[in-house]
């Protein structure tokens, strides 16, 4: 594993500037999506923004990918219960790293229902669906 900064900021520049390898397969449009969030964050504190835009979003990047997941294994395997769809995501490794890394700490699935996250809803899904279409 390699040494990285000691701020979130640094080490999401460092991976997204080719300073470092990915550690798991959705590590790198993670990191763009939390520093997105933290160049429009209007929080001026910088632990405080810091938290918010590299501990909230990991969440809510988790369930969009979980979402787009699910939806994907719908179209493939239609009439499932839900439990299904879930289950079988959650046994995907690379979902699992994210899951452990989103969640972790203080932060459970129910961190998601206090959480605002609809203009990472208008913007970063819809523009994802958009490049997929491409």
């Amino acid at each position: 594993m390699s040494s990285s900064p000691a701020s979130p900021v640094g080490d999401a520049i460092k991976l997204l500037v080719g300073g470092r390898e990915s550690e798991f397969d959705h590590e790198r449009a993670l990191r763009w999506f939390q520093f997105k969030y933290w160049l429009l964050n209007d929080v001026k504190q910088t632990e405080k923004r810091e938290k918010r835009s590299f501990g909230t979003t990991a969440m809510i990047y988790c369930a969009l990918v979980i979402r787009q997941r699910t939806n994907d294994m719908k179209k493939k395997r239609p009439g499932m219960p839900a439990s299904y769809y879930w289950r079988e995501v959650a046994r995907e490794l690379d979902i699992k790293k994210l899951i452990n890394l989103a969640f972790q700490k203080d932060r459970s699935a129910f961190s998601l229902a206090e959480t605002n996250w609809l203009p990472f809803w208008t913007t970063d899904e819809t523009e994802k669906y958009e490049t997929d279409l491409k």
